[in-house]
């Protein structure tokens, strides 16, 4: 019974990290991004396809890796 409830304690601990990190994070870059005046992808001198559909993934993407490492170094 204590081991489920340390394996769904961790779970549900994991997944909120994640999803405050992600949503941190992405509206941290969003608003350097987007919020500045000019723009910065008008500064940027090519065009990016869905520069925040790329923020995003990359966002998920580090944050799934943080998330990893600290849970392994919790658990250590």
């Amino acid at each position: 019974v204590y081991s489920a409830l340390l394996a769904s304690c961790k779970s549900y601990v994991t997944a909120t990290l994640a999803r405050c990190l992600r949503e941190g994070l992405t509206l941290t870059l969003n608003e350097k991004y987007f919020g500045t005046d000019p723009p910065s992808y008008y500064r940027l001198g090519k065009i990016l396809d869905n520069p925040d559909q790329r923020i995003t993934t990359d966002v998920q993407e580090l944050s799934e890796v943080l998330v990893s490492t600290i849970d392994k170094f919790l658990l250590n």
